[in-house]
């Protein structure tokens, strides 16, 4: 394990910036939590949805049903298909979640075709957001799937008959409340809404350059001499590299989650909403890790591992709302924000912390989206991997 002890001995050196990184995060965690907790009961009383609705498809059946669903869970408000009303409701507050339905909608939905785009315009309330797409979601796939462009369009009673399923179904599976106030103390939303996110951009900041810099004092030539003379392959060097950089994650952020749970308590991480938030972060920080891994890999140079360490974190920070909320960034900086898992790891949090008790639904979201940072990280090994073969074979 020559390269394993190599790497530490050589981190050691940096152990100042990791300790100044932890204690700044430390340092803004306690006002951030107490701001929390003077604040949140009355910033987060309750979720919800007046949705507007735009109908142009008007009379057919499949459509009334959908609309139907939609006025079960949520205040509907009819609008006309004009721009200044549609500005005002949202403006006015009428409305915080407008739908407008194309002409053809429930044929083509009930005939298996590809669908016209619904068209959404949303408020400033992203919570309102995030249960309305899924609301419409839902009754979209349920249908798609019971359906399956079997149902005889000219049969009301196959019609009906399919249409009944989707209302079992859904019934059945699918409960989304967006009326009830969230009973979450402040401490578990502060936790998940500030500390995890800020402690991602801390890791980003701080993997970066702790992992960089000792593996560019690891390619001096020198040290590179003495490595084949002793026998240490290439393969085993990158392994040992690997797993190095692998324990110094998890360490670190298993220290981080130790400073949240001494600022918000460990109540607060071992309850049910706090298990999801601190699975949330560790699946992010194995992609932010494999990422750090990729880019010092590629980097020629300190000067540029310590450019990467502040511009990278700085940029996956504003982009995917670790330090401002995600619907002030804009939608093509979300889209850039995607090659990274902190924008997922906000997306999942976001739902978490949206109601006391989580749907199937809404878990199933959440685990998708940490399905996506897991394929993240998976994408940043391979990139490593290929790369580092690809220097292998040229300079053989």
């Amino acid at each position: 394990m020559k390269i394993f002890k190599l790497f530490y001995s050589l981190a050691n050196a940096y152990r100042s910036n990791i300790m100044i990184n932890i204690v700044i995060l430390f340092a803004l965690a306690i006002p951030i939590s107490m701001i929390y907790s003077n604040n949140l009961d009355s910033s987060f009383n309750q979720v919800e949805i007046k949705m507007g609705l735009v109908n142009h498809d008007q009379g057919n059946v499949v459509t009334d049903h959908f609309v139907d669903y939609l006025s079960d869970q949520n205040e509907i408000v009819d609008l006309p298909d004009d721009e200044e009303a549609i500005v005002d409701a949202l403006y006015y507050e009428n409305a915080n979640y407008v739908l407008e339905i194309p002409a053809g909608f429930g044929d083509a939905l009930l005939e298996g075709e590809d669908l016209i785009p619904l068209e959404k315009r949303v408020g400033p309330e992203s919570s309102v957001e995030t249960y309305a797409d899924i609301l419409i979601n839902n009754y979209i796939r349920n249908f798609q799937y019971l359906n399956t462009g079997t149902t005889d369009i000219n049969d009301p009673d196959a019609v009906n008959t399919t249409l009944q399923l989707v209302t079992d179904s859904i019934a059945d599976h699918i409960t989304v409340s967006t009326s009830e106030s969230t009973n979450l103390d402040p401490d578990t939303i502060g936790f998940g809404m500030s500390f995890t996110h800020l402690a991602s951009y801390t890791m980003i900041m701080t993997l970066i350059t702790v992992f960089g810099f000792p593996m560019i004092s690891m390619r001096n030539p020198e040290i590179m001499k003495r490595d084949r003379l002793g026998d240490v392959s290439t393969s085993r060097r990158n392994t040992e590299l690997f797993l190095a950089c692998s324990i110094f994650g998890l360490a670190l952020w298993l220290l981080i989650m130790t400073v949240g749970g001494l600022v918000y308590g460990f109540d607060t991480l071992f309850s049910s909403h706090g298990q999801l938030l601190l699975l949330s972060s560790f699946v992010a920080m194995f992609g932010i890790q494999q990422m750090a891994f990729f880019i010092v890999t590629v980097a020629p140079n300190k000067g540029i591992v310590s450019f990467c360490s502040t511009a990278i974190s700085l940029l996956v920070a504003f982009t995917s709302g670790l330090f401002i909320p995600r619907n002030f960034t804009s939608p093509v900086m979300q889209q850039i924000a995607q090659i990274a898992t902190p924008i997922w790891q906000v997306k999942a949090d976001e739902i978490i912390l949206s109601a006391e008790n989580l749907s199937p639904t809404q878990l199933n979201t959440v685990f998708q989206y940490m399905g996506i940072q897991v394929l993240i990280a998976l994408a940043y090994m391979s990139l490593t991997y290929i790369y580092r073969r690809y220097r292998q074979t040229a300079t053989i």
